[in-house]
């Protein structure tokens, strides 16, 4: 009988697998949990093998696989796995109700500390050791959190992207993820064209120097395209440090600027404003159009979305190309966030090229770093639909993340050319991004775990700098000048 007790052994390492999934499907299992319960295993496991005095045969092989099992959870799940613990592909985590919900001083140094554990675990620029200015940063916020008897979600908001944002990696930073209260009269018809001046007597540049630490950035030009996402909602206006009771708004257009200002009453949550049926966020995240007198086809892009939608639109678009003999190409990915970056392989695979460099990186897992050199990639080309004619990419500064990959890839290979502006990310900079909510604010944490190295390390510029430079809002126009 003593010889089945062996057969316990692997019904033990189910507990690991419960784990995962309770942590994926439920909530979040604690660090302390997963040790706790790992040490549990090694003890019940030991117990068994003890109690069998037989079957020497099997003890030896499952003593070991006992013991890998708890290793590979404890060492590769946990201590190098950067998704362990996190939201990053797991179902929602709890959010905060509203950016004046109020925390202890002990339940905001938690968080704080909270996010530390897993910016030293998974950021590349972390590995060795945290880099001085953020250790300098992080004991001087706990300091003045120790001094404080609460504090809101916002401020600590605040706080705790002070800290990452000395980092310069604008992947990694901290945002509170409740529904925000936009104002309305930005969705309205009167406004469409309008750019905002200033802001409570500030203009968007001073907003921006009186910013500089709260936003984690690379390139000056993000930091401008996140401010100006958070100006038009009473959360935003708060976060930036204005007041928004009654906030007044300069815009300008043509020459002609109008100020007006508002009350709290007139900003409401996205879902009770009346927004125009053409509003780009309403459509598609991949759409084209052809111009059959230019002999133009333009695919817009406002996402990297590699998925059966996006290759579809894609092959549509190259069969109406071939159809009409169309001469020149361009897509649109001017404002697009980024998101998965196979969405330029598939589109290079209707080009004539046989192949083209991709960048390369370090990956950071836990203790351990991956390198993956700067290598070619083969063109899986489309042979059917190959397009020999000229291609051309259009980018603004809120193009970022895969998006700047994107730019980079048709720079550097010399694959096209790119109208517009600089792209809003260091192509010598970090991504790849965990996320995390840390636990008491609920405060929604985007962590980098890859360090990038650029196709071109010759490249001598900063960022992506496009071929034939303009403001992004006349990049269309500059692209049907050029053809």
């Amino acid at each position: 009988m003593k010889k089945r007790f062996i057969f316990l052994l692997p019904l033990t390492w189910l507990v690991f697998i419960g784990l995962f999934y309770i942590d994926k499907m439920l909530t979040a299992v604690p660090l302390p949990v997963s040790i706790a319960v790992s040490l549990l295993v090694v003890i019940a496991d030991s117990l068994i093998i003890i109690r069998i005095r037989s079957g020497k045969g099997l003890k030896i092989p499952f003593s070991i696989l006992s013991v890998l099992a708890v290793a590979i959870y404890n060492v590769f799940g946990i201590a190098c796995n950067p998704y362990w613990h996190s939201n990053t592909g797991y179902s929602n985590r709890p959010l905060p109700d509203s950016y004046a919900d109020v925390l202890t001083s002990q339940q905001a140094i938690e968080d704080l500390d909270y996010m530390m554990t897993f910016l030293k675990k998974d950021h590349p620029a972390c590995y060795g050791g945290v880099p001085s200015e953020v250790f300098e940063r992080y004991n001087n916020v706990k300091s003045e959190l120790e001094s404080l008897d609460t504090i809101t979600v916002n401020e600590l908001c605040r706080k705790t992207e002070y800290v990452l944002s000395c980092l310069h990696d604008g992947h990694t930073y901290t945002f509170p993820k409740y529904d925000y209260h936009y104002l309305k009269d930005s969705y309205s018809d009167e406004l469409a064209g309008y750019k905002t001046v200033s802001v409570n007597g500030l203009t968007i540049d001073e907003l921006a120097k009186q910013s500089a630490d709260l936003i984690s950035y690379e390139a000056e030009s993000w930091e401008i395209t996140r401010i100006r996402s958070l100006y038009f909602t009473l959360e935003g206006l708060d976060y930036l440090g204005l007041d928004n009771t009654e906030v007044t708004y300069v815009f300008e257009k043509d020459g002609q600027t109008i100020t007006r200002t508002y009350t709290q009453e007139d900003y409401a949550l996205i879902d009770e404003i009346e927004i125009k049926s053409d509003n780009s966020a309403l459509q598609s995240f991949v759409s084209y159009k052809i111009d059959e007198e230019k002999s133009l086809a333009i695919m817009t892009l406002t996402s990297c979305r590699a998925n059966s939608e996006y290759n579809k639109a894609v092959k549509d678009m190259f069969t109406e190309v071939k159809e009409k003999n169309i001469r020149h190409v361009a897509v649109d990915i001017r404002g697009n966030g980024g998101g998965n970056d196979a969405v330029i392989g598939e589109f290079f695979r209707y080009l004539n090229i046989d192949q083209y460099k991709t960048c390369g990186l370090e990956w950071r897992l836990g203790f351990i770093k991956i390198p993956y050199p700067v290598s070619y990639m083969k063109n899986e080309k489309a042979k059917d639909l190959l397009f020999d004619g000229d291609f051309y990419l259009l980018t603004s500064s809120g193009t970022f993340s895969s998006g700047m990959l994107y730019a980079q890839y048709v720079k550097d290979n010399n694959i096209g050319t790119i109208i517009g502006e600089a792209p809003g990310n260091d192509p010598n900079g970090y991504g790849e991004v965990v996320y995390f909510a840390l636990p008491n604010s609920k405060i929604f944490m985007s962590v980098s775990t890859k360090h990038f190295i650029r196709v071109d390390k010759d490249a001598g510029t900063y960022l992506v700098e496009p071929d034939i430079e303009c403001s992004s809002n006349e990049a269309m126009d500059k692209l049907y000048e050029v053809i």
